[in-house]
């Protein structure tokens, strides 16, 4: 999903500008503050992905699949993905995640928020519910994504807040 998504979301806020009838130079402003203001967090499934990609070491990777570590991780501003919390099961990963939209949403109800997996139709399904409990977006996405060995639940929402999006 990455800058992908981001991208696509962006596109759409583009879109609706447009439909305001913004003029391209007020629209590239409001999506250049806004661009610094969308939030990624995700999780996998299983730390084999993160070692077999460089991320961790065999013997992390090995006790932390033992422990069923699952790390919550980010993309930071310079586009590496950096772990801001490990937390102890799948059903916990997911809470989180929905913790963090919680923490970072302003006005939901003029928010867009993505999710994408990779196979955990059920994880994803499960963070919508979360997140639809806490407040309910404009519009909530859930969709699969393409990278069909990462198994992982991810959101993305415009953060009108300012609030800082780094652990």
């Amino acid at each position: 999903m990455g800058a992908g998504f981001g991208t696509g979301l962006l596109a759409c806020r583009a879109a609706e500008l447009r439909d305001e009838g913004r003029g391209a130079a007020e629209a590239t402003a409001v999506l250049e503050q806004e661009v610094q203001n969308l939030c990624e967090f995700f999780t996998v499934s299983d730390l084999m992905f993160l070692h077999r990609t460089g991320r961790v070491q065999a013997a992390a990777a090995l006790v932390g699949t033992v422990l069923n570590l699952k790390p919550i991780l980010r993309g930071d501003e310079e586009g590496h993905i950096v772990t801001c919390e490990k937390v102890r099961g799948r059903a916990r990963a997911i809470a989180n995640l929905a913790a963090r939209y919680e923490k970072r949403a302003v006005h939901p109800e003029l928010q867009r928020v993505a999710i994408t997996h990779g196979d955990c139709p059920e994880d994803a399904q499960a963070l919508a519910e979360h997140i639809r409990a806490i407040a309910e977006p404009k519009e909530l996405i859930v969709c699969p994504h393409d990278v069909k060995r990462q198994v992982c639940c991810r959101f993305l929402c415009t953060d009108v807040s300012g609030k800082e999006h780094g652990e």
